[in-house]
């Protein structure tokens, strides 16, 4: 990955599409228009800029939006813009622009969505822990909602707090996704990219040591200490992530030579995204894949 300095002109436009991400970022997060389709959409002038003019315009795009993001909102709305927005936008970017596989970039950002949670989890154990928080979160939300809703939202927040947090975690890697494959779709509509860039999703290999961090994670969920077993359970879930992709991906390459696969595929999403209950199938699949090759590779 090479940096330099921009002639001043391209430094105007990458500076202007950090500021673009910026007011976005203000927008969804400080007036209300958080929906959640909307929560990935401050990385997509960033991603905008890194596949049309390189990583170094991207640098001067987070610097910029950085900048302004801490006028705006101070110190912590700049922590959050950086961790939300512009750090996983440096860790997508460059990899898919060195060609590196979108399976292993998404493993990438799952491991330090992980990260991100736990910190999170941390610091939260000295205001009474995190799992209050999300339940009265969920409790609030759901107030003027039908009383069988209620009853529902109570059931969820007092003993699945864990998974909102953990599929919130999910939904907001898969938005980071599509809006950077939406952004290279764009910048492809004008011109060219030069660089290997491929974010199609395909079989890729997962690390080993992520199925050991998996199953400590699955044995931490057990221990006695409430915060702990409840980040532990969140890192779980987040770091299931891959598996699913990884499921998600063999399952294409299985039904690539099928006469109706575009059915197939859409029903599987459509259920995925309306059941959420599949999303785990797929994991598993993922998991049974790596299993199979780690058998595969240990058999003389």
């Amino acid at each position: 990955m090479r940096l330099g300095i921009l002639p001043p002109r391209a430094a105007f436009h990458a500076s202007l599409s950090g500021v673009v991400s910026a007011v976005l970022f203000v927008a969804v997060f400080g007036f209300g228009m958080g929906v959640p389709l909307c929560v990935a959409l401050p990385t997509l002038p960033l991603f905008l800029t890194a596949f049309k003019n390189g990583i170094t315009s991207l640098f001067y795009a987070c610097f910029a939006a950085a900048a302004l993001a801490l006028m705006l909102a101070q110190g912590q709305g700049l922590l959050f813009y950086l961790g939300f927005i512009g750090l996983p936008a440096l860790l997508l970017a460059p990899g898919a622009l060195a060609g590196v596989p979108a399976g292993t970039l998404l493993t990438d950002l799952a491991f330090y969505t992980a990260l991100a949670n736990a910190g999170f989890v941390g610091h939260m154990v000295s205001r009474g822990g995190i799992e209050p928080v999300v339940a009265e979160a969920l409790r609030q939300g759901f107030t003027q909602a039908d009383p069988a809703v209620q009853a529902a939202v109570d059931q969820l927040a007092g003993h699945w707090a864990f998974l909102v947090v953990g599929a919130s975690a999910w939904w907001w890697m898969l938005l980071v996704y599509v809006h950077a494959v939406l952004a290279l779709w764009l910048v492809r509509l004008r011109e060219p990219v030069t660089a290997p860039v491929n974010l199609g999703l395909r079989p890729f290999t997962l690390p080993l040591g992520l199925l050991g961090v998996l199953f400590v994670c699955a044995g931490g969920s057990f221990v006695t200490d409430a915060n702990l077993a409840f980040g532990a359970k969140v890192l779980f879930i987040i770091l299931l992530f891959p598996y699913f992709l990884l499921g998600v991906s063999e399952v294409h390459q299985r039904v690539h030579a099928w006469p109706h696969r575009g059915i197939v595929l859409f029903l599987l999403y459509f259920f995925t995204l309306s059941q959420g209950w599949p999303a785990l199938v797929l994991a598993c699949i993922g998991v049974f894949q790596q299993l199979k090759a780690l058998t595969r590779h240990s058999s003389p």
